[in-house]
């Protein structure tokens, strides 16, 4: 997760504008929670969850869409 941060200056650096999310395990939210260059955390609570469950949390959010 620490790797990501380079990632994500790079991003905010040549993207000003952009909005970044992160989709992330809850239990490592507090390491990116006070990044100012990220614009909302996703927290996934099973990290066994299938990969389908996982982009449903991410794209529900941004999509409205009802994950089953």
């Amino acid at each position: 997760m620490l790797l990501t941060t380079p990632v994500i200056s790079s991003l905010k650096k040549n993207y000003p504008d952009a909005k970044i999310d992160v989709l992330l395990y809850q239990d490592t939210i507090p390491i990116l929670s006070e990044n100012p260059e990220i614009n909302a955390l996703y927290g996934i609570k099973n990290k066994k969850a299938k990969a389908s469950e996982k982009n449903c949390q991410l794209f529900s959010s941004h999509q409205g869409i009802t994950c089953q």
